[in-house]
């Protein structure tokens, strides 16, 4: 278990953090450095707080590079889905950073896809953390070549569909999307679960931009029973919340009520607060929209005291006015 305490000495000095810091309200100073110096195993509590306060999953700690070449290379990946379903971008820097040593130790004996696997999530790195969309661009164009046939291909095709989406890219990015979900269509297995909805929801979201909300309705549906039958909950929050806009906008309020609802009770369940708030302002829109000023003011007031607690005071300050202007816009109606 030695690999545990050096990543977490390694990710620490690379934060530029002092063991003081790292152990404050946790640990002694002195038990942190004898986990780091490998002479001590953490309790499982200590091992969750550090890694919280490196920002870092207890999984990616936890994970050894002496595994066989296979075995790790699964890890590595199970940790990249991981780390993207949470949008946690900072985990993923240092699952790419360790494979990408991994890579210059072994790339003699490692898949080629692997390898691809890993530039895809550099590419990813580069759009969410650089804030470099274009970089990101050429980089998935580079390495799609106009093909998609493989799961990987798949992947790289959505993610090149994403950033087309952000610069109103829509015809371009359907392109894109419906080769995806074409070569989905052809492959005997699937390594990530989650690939389908990923692909379909984008498509559906596209719809919408484009007014088809025929089109969005039909391929949400087909989604959702996808998600039923093979018992997966990913993207169910978003794909609600997506219904719930649709209906919104035919102004079939009973039905918007619904799905914002079911989107809310989703995203409470798996902790994704923002993605929450937003579903409750659009709840609260539906609930004013239908003369129900009670539970809209009800929900304007839950969403305050929810954004009160957020630390990062900017962002504070960016939901609050959303959620005011919701409340200013159709409250007085």
């Amino acid at each position: 278990m030695k690999h545990i305490g050096q990543k977490i000495e390694w990710i620490r000095k690379k934060n530029g953090y002092s063991r003081q810091f790292v152990a404050e309200n946790i640990c002694d100073e002195s038990t942190l450095y004898r986990i780091e110096k490998s002479t001590q195993l953490p309790r499982l509590d200590v091992l969750q707080n550090i890694c919280q306060k490196l920002n870092v999953s207890v999984d990616f700690v936890l994970t050894p590079e002496e595994d066989s070449s296979a075995i790790y290379v699964s890890k590595i990946k199970k940790l990249c889905r991981e780390s993207l379903y949470q949008q946690d971008f900072n985990s993923l820097q240092y699952v790419i950073e360790e494979a990408e040593n991994y890579i210059r130790k072994n790339s003699h004996q490692l898949d080629k896809s692997f390898i691809r696997f890993i530039e895809w999530q550099k590419a990813i790195l580069s759009h969410k953390i650089e804030k470099y969309p274009k970089k990101a661009e050429r980089s998935l164009r580079k390495l799609l070549n106009h093909k998609v046939i493989t799961e990987l291909d798949i992947n790289i095709a959505n993610s090149l569909a994403i950033i087309l989406i952000e610069t109103k890219e829509y015809d371009e990015a359907a392109v894109f999307l419906s080769k995806g979900l074409a070569a989905w269509e052809t492959l005997l297995s699937v390594e990530d679960k989650s690939l389908y909805p990923r692909v379909a929801y984008n498509m559906a979201y596209i719809h919408y931009l484009k007014k088809q909300y025929d089109a969005c309705i039909d391929l949400a549906y087909r989604l959702q029973y996808y998600l039923l039958s093979n018992h997966l909950f990913y993207s169910k929050g978003e794909l609600y919340h997506l219904l719930g806009i649709v209906y919104e906008v035919q102004k079939d309020y009973e039905n918007a009520y619904k799905y914002f609802t079911d989107a809310i009770s989703v995203f409470s369940l798996e902790g994704k607060e923002l993605f929450l708030l937003r579903t409750m302002r659009a709840l609260a829109e539906v609930c004013y929209l239908k003369g129900d000023r009670a539970e809209g003011d009800k929900l304007v007031a839950d969403s305050i005291r929810r954004i009160e607690r957020i630390e990062d005071k900017e962002l504070a300050e960016t939901l609050l006015k959303k959620i005011k202007h919701t409340e200013e816009q159709y409250a007085k109606r």
